[in-house]
Order: structure tokens, then C-alpha cells, then sequence
């Protein structure tokens, strides 16, 4: 997998991702966030969660005020448990440009959870950082969430909605804090 980079100017708009952004997106069967579809809008519309939007916006300040925020997320796929180095740093203008890169990238059986063309009704929080999944209060790996939640059992699946988990919304609550004495 090579770098994604991408960046926002200061009024948080996507103004440029690089080739491996659209072969990211094609990879993973989003054709709607290509180049041609993201670049102009809002960081903004492509995170929905409360919390989320907070620690991104909190990171954000941080990178404009010198630092240099630099923490792990993952983003799977169904068949791929992938960590990524995400990096924010900013330009003069007030731009900032994000550069993920790979750190592991672990094939996996295929996860159903995470395929965008099953059926879904319902609703079923992950969190937006490590992509463990809320199991009556508990954060889970997939596989095991897909076990204790049935839904094997049968079809559809449920929608995927997001949040953050206790551990990565005090993981990155150190991050920020570390990031505000430089």
C-alpha cells in the first residue's frame, strides 16, 4: 500500500489527494470518493460522529499551532485488518496535509460486517479509530462481535454506525494533551 496523502485548506476543505488515494478508494469499492468526487468539500462530510469530529477538530488546532500530531487508526476492509500511521502537518497558509501511511496490513476470512453490498437493518457502533465493535457495552474485535451478537444467524446485517471507544478516546485524549505543550 503506498502513502495516501491528502489536504485541507484552512477552511477544513479537501483541496488535493494523491494517486493512491483513488486507488484506495477503487480498491475498496467506493467509486463516490475518488479525486473528482471529495476534492472541494468539507473535511466535515466524511465524519460523522460527535466524539470523532471533536478529537479530529481538537488535532487539527494542535497541527496549526506547530505540532505535529502523529497517531495509529485502522481502516479495514472484509478481508484485510490494516494499521495505518496517520500524520497531520501544517503549511503556512493554514492548509494541513494528512499523510497515512501502512504500518500492518494482516488478511483476514472474509468479515460480512464490513462488506458495503450486504443487506442492513439496524444499527451496530464501531469505533472510528481501532474499529472494535460496541457488544453490550464491551469493544470487540469483528469476528468476535459478529459471534456474540448472532449475526450469523441470519440476514441483514446491521447498519455500521460510529463512535469512539473508552480506550481510543483516552488514547487520543494523551495524544492532544502531549501535542498542547509544544
Amino acid at each position: 500500500m503506498k502513502p495516501i496523502v491528502y489536504a485541507i485548506d484552512r477552511h477544513d476543505r479537501l483541496v488535493t489527494v494523491n494517486d493512491a488515494w483513488d486507488q484506495f478508494a477503487l480498491a475498496n469499492e467506493a467509486p463516490e470518493l475518488v479525486r473528482d468526487r471529495v476534492v472541494g468539500r468539507w473535511l466535515w462530510d466524511f465524519i460523522g460522529d460527535t466524539m470523532t469530529r471533536h478529537v479530529y477538530a481538537a488535532l487539527l488546532v494542535r497541527a496549526r499551532d506547530g505540532a505535529t500530531p502523529q497517531f495509529h487508526v485502522r481502516c479495514d476492509s472484509p478481508t484485510l485488518r490494516r494499521e495505518l500511521e496517520l500524520r497531520l502537518t501544517a503549511e503556512p497558509d493554514g492548509a494541513i496535509v494528512f499523510e497515512t501511511l501502512p504500518v500492518t496490513i494482516t488478511p483476514r476470512p472474509p468479515q460480512a460486517l464490513w462488506d458495503r453490498h450486504a443487506s442492513r437493518s439496524g444499527l451496530l457502533r464501531t469505533c472510528s479509530w481501532c474499529k472494535r465493535v460496541e457488544v453490550r457495552r464491551e469493544w470487540k474485535e469483528a469476528e468476535d462481535a459478529v459471534v456474540l451478537l448472532g449475526l450469523f444467524e441470519g440476514a441483514p446485517y446491521p447498519e455500521v454506525t460510529h463512535g469512539m471507544c473508552t480506550a481510543c478516546a483516552e488514547r487520543m485524549e494523551a495524544v492532544i494533551a502531549g501535542l498542547s505543550g509544544r
